[in-house]
């Protein structure tokens, strides 16, 4: 197991779920101090960890604590832009500011850009335009992350608190889910392609409620000229809105091997993990470097150890979603060893006593596989395992 030691370069990581970003950003040489909702059994073990109960405004009290040390943000920051410049403000921050990350979030704004280049994006409708209530649109949260608030617009979206909320139209597509995703340099010239996955959206095996993204398989490979496309808008994308580090570009592919992005997340994504551990990546580190003008330096004070590249073909990962309320307790048969950063078969391991209601997530499970469907099978394997011992634990 590799672990940080105490004089290594902190660096802040503030996020919904951190422990990825952390164990990256271990293996990448940095000291990781970490902040998000769950403060998970496996993070803790090797960062210094703080579960973030009312967020966020509890983040306070940690960043002060930790003057100028870089911070770094996941998933859901980029709907708090006013957060991120008060974080700026005291600290060198490690990702987009509000002026670019308001820009690229906005769909309408997005549409427009990708227009200019001929990539459609799925029809969308302002709020005050609703379309039919026919089941062929999705209601969508503009501060939505990991699927949040999507629902289908018929009948029944009526009574979805979505609707309290400010919030766009989409056309649905058919299709699979996928994301490709960048790291963007500071100067404008062309964006590193790091790769694409298939997402696991709403599912019923992962007992993931509708929508939500619930894991990553990759890395993909598609035909030529849809990854050239691809990369194009990459390209495009970091040009227009001045992007810089890593960002993930979520889209559909059609039965015609058309892509349909949807959405732009200008930030450590979900997918990156099972980029880094598939190729044996530095991503952590790869996305510092942009932010850092001097490079040498900071890979002499860091020193990054890569993961060796999985054996497997394709590598996926998949959140395990609770169908009922569990009591953690004992020492499960999955949380019995210490942490594996190089690659955990099982990962963000619920503390003991900790309570997990329905629809909460309970663990992420990560398995090799020699295809996607043949990976996806063995997701599917280890979730109804740990769901099968968590059920007789509890009758």
């Amino acid at each position: 197991m590799i672990a940080s030691s105490n004089d290594a370069q902190p660096l802040l990581l503030v996020g919904a779920s951190t422990r990825a970003m952390a164990f990256s950003a271990i293996r990448s040489g940095f000291r990781p101090i970490c902040c998000d909702r769950f403060a998970d059994a496996d993070l803790q073990a090797v960062a210094e960890t703080h579960r973030i109960t009312n967020w966020p405004d509890g983040l306070g009290d940690v960043l002060e604590a930790h003057p100028d040390v870089p911070v770094m943000y996941g998933g859901a920051l980029e709907n708090s832009p006013e957060l991120l410049e008060q974080i700026a403000d005291r600290h060198p921050l490690w990702g987009m500011h509000s002026g670019p990350l308001n820009a690229i979030r906005d769909p309408f704004r997005l549409a427009a850009e990708l227009n200019r280049i001929r990539i459609r994006i799925p029809e969308i409708h302002p709020h005050s335009e609703p379309p039919d209530t026919d089941g062929s649109w999705l209601l969508k949260p503009f501060a939505s992350s990991c699927g949040r608030g999507i629902t289908v617009w018929d009948d029944q979206a009526a009574h979805s608190a979505t609707l309290d909320e400010p919030h766009y139209f989409q056309r649905r597509v058919d299709g699979m889910a996928c994301s490709a995703l960048f790291i963007a340099p500071p100067d404008r010239s062309d964006v590193r392609f790091v790769g694409i996955t298939r997402q696991l959206i709403g599912t019923p095996q992962l007992h993931a409620p509708p929508f939500a993204w619930c894991g990553s398989i990759g890395p993909m490979v598609l035909p030529v000229g849809t990854e050239h496309l691809i990369r194009r808008m990459g390209n495009f994308l970091s040009w227009t809105f001045e992007l810089c580090g890593m960002f993930g570009i979520d889209f559909i592919l059609d039965e015609d091997e058309n892509i349909w992005p949807t959405e732009v997340n200008p930030r450590y994504t979900g997918s990156a993990e099972i980029l880094e551990l598939a190729c044996g990546l530095n991503l952590v580190f790869d996305h510092a470097c942009q932010f850092v003008p001097d490079q040498d330096s900071l890979r002499s004070a860091v020193s990054p150890v890569s993961p060796a590249p999985a054996d497997s073909p394709v590598l996926g990962k998949a959140i395990l979603y609770s169908d009922r309320e569990y009591t953690i307790t004992g020492s499960p048969s999955w949380n019995s060893a210490a942490p594996d950063l190089s690659l955990p078969a099982v990962a963000d391991i619920p503390t003991e006593q900790q309570v997990i209601g329905p629809g909460e997530p309970i663990c992420t499970l990560i398995e090799g596989g020699q295809s996607l469907a043949d990976c996806e099978a063995r997701l599917h394997a280890a979730a109804s395992a740990i769901q099968n011992e968590l059920r007789a634990a509890t009758t």
